[in-house]
This record gives C-alpha cells, sequence and structure tokens, in this order.
C-alpha cells in the first residue's frame, strides 16, 4: 500500500503542469478583465518570470503562451513585449502602449470634472464614469456624478474627506496642487470628451473582432454575422 501511494505521488509529479503555465493560468484567470490597464498589469507580472528564461526559444514559447491565453492580439502591445527581453526589461512603462494615452485622457478629464461644476455636467452627460479603465479615476467620476445627481457641489476637500482609498486621496491631491489653466474650456471639453469616446470605440472593436474570430473558429455563422454589423456600425461611428 505504502509503495502504491508512493507511485501515485511520483505519477501526480510527473503529469503536474510546468510552474510557469500553472502561473499563467492562474493570472489570466484571475484578471479581473481585459481593459488596456489589466493587460498591463498581467505582462508585469509574467515579465520578470519569464526573464529568468535563458533559453530564447523556450522563453519565446512561454510568451506566446501567455499572450494566446491572455487573448492579447495587439500588435503593437505584441511586439512591445517580444522587445522586452533583448532590452533587458521586465516592466512596460506607460508610455509603450495605448495605455498611456488613454489614462492621461481620463486624468484630464477628471482635472475638468472637477474644475467647474457645468463643466462636470456637460462631461457626464457624454460619457458614463463606468467606461474608464483606471479603477481610481472612474470612483471619482462615479462620485462626482452621484454629488451632481444629488445637487451638491464639487469640493475637492469633501471628496477627500469622503475617502478612505490612499489612491484616490493621492490622485485628488495631485490634482489639487496642480495649477492648470485652459485657454477654451468648451473646446477643450469637447476635444476630451470626443478622444474618449474614440478611444472606448476602438476597444469595443477589438473586443468584437476577437469574439467574432471564436464565433467564426466555433462554426456559429449566424452569431458571426451578427457581430459583423455590429462592427460595421461601430466602424460608421468612427468615422463621423
Amino acid at each position: 500500500m505504502h509503495e502504491q501511494g508512493a507511485e501515485k505521488f511520483l505519477e501526480k509529479i510527473r503529469c503536474a503542469k510546468p510552474f510557469i503555465e500553472s502561473y499563467i493560468d492562474a493570472l489570466v484567470q484571475e484578471s479581473p478583465g481585459k481593459t488596456p490597464a489589466d493587460t498591463v498589469k498581467m505582462a508585469n507580472q509574467i515579465l520578470p518570470l519569464l526573464a529568468k528564461i535563458k533559453n530564447n526559444v523556450e522563453r519565446q514559447a512561454w510568451l506566446e503562451n501567455f499572450t494566446s491565453k491572455a487573448e492579447i492580439d495587439d500588435k503593437t502591445f505584441l511586439k512591445e513585449l517580444k522587445n522586452a527581453f533583448p532590452r533587458n526589461q521586465t516592466r512596460l512603462t506607460e508610455t509603450e502602449n495605448d495605455l498611456a494615452p488613454l489614462l492621461n485622457l481620463e486624468k484630464h478629464l477628471v482635472r475638468l470634472i472637477l474644475s467647474d461644476k457645468e463643466t462636470a455636467e456637460v462631461i457626464l452627460l457624454e460619457i458614463d464614469p463606468e467606461e474608464f479603465s483606471d479603477p481610481a479615476l472612474r470612483t471619482i467620476a462615479q462620485t462626482c456624478r452621484q454629488k451632481i445627481d444629488a445637487g451638491e457641489d464639487l469640493r475637492l476637500d469633501q471628496l477627500l474627506d469622503q475617502t478612505e482609498d490612499p489612491e484616490i486621496r493621492n490622485i485628488l491631491s495631485r490634482l489639487g496642487l496642480e495649477s492648470v489653466e485652459f485657454d477654451a474650456p468648451e473646446r477643450t471639453v469637447k476635444d476630451c470628451v470626443r478622444k474618449f469616446k474614440n478611444i472606448s470605440l476602438k476597444t469595443k472593436i477589438r473586443d468584437l473582432k476577437l469574439q467574432r474570430l471564436k464565433a467564426a473558429n466555433a462554426g456559429q455563422v449566424e452569431r458571426s454575422q451578427e457581430l459583423g454589423a455590429q462592427l460595421n456600425e461601430m466602424y460608421s461611428a468612427l468615422a463621423h
């Protein structure tokens, strides 16, 4: 019995997934979503581990395993991932992916929202805070919308007092210290809203393209056609 137990144990070890594969599976499964922020966060967790693999072929194979399971199909982002190793880089910086312009835009929108209540009303009428990719900025925008709906003023000191989240407090404190003047506030708002909607639309298009590809591969013709029609509508909206 003892020998049989040991043999079964050894068999389990022989059949067990490699550590990296298990790590990738867990990383992808635990990721909250597929926003640019989520993708970068996953990449920055796997890169240090892959960097320890000296064999380039094996390392590339695990990188492809990760990008496949994480369903990363953005060519620019994939290129940056591949180029990270020759540069001995174990972390992607914001400027090397489409997260940077999106986060900067979201931060700018929050700054505009906090600058003036009327401006905030215009922005939040056009943009749903739920569409913000950054969780902290999303929470701030949601709180501002709730205050506007309740007829309350948007005061930075009150927003700071009403949150205990250190990241949100840090963002609000930085925004309070930054003195930014807008030469043409109305035009600035329109430009920011338009850019945000375009980036949001492009993200949705990328997700729909992936869904349509999966539907086509699964032989789901009607579903694929339905997604194709939605894509055409989005492309049309992007062109205007």
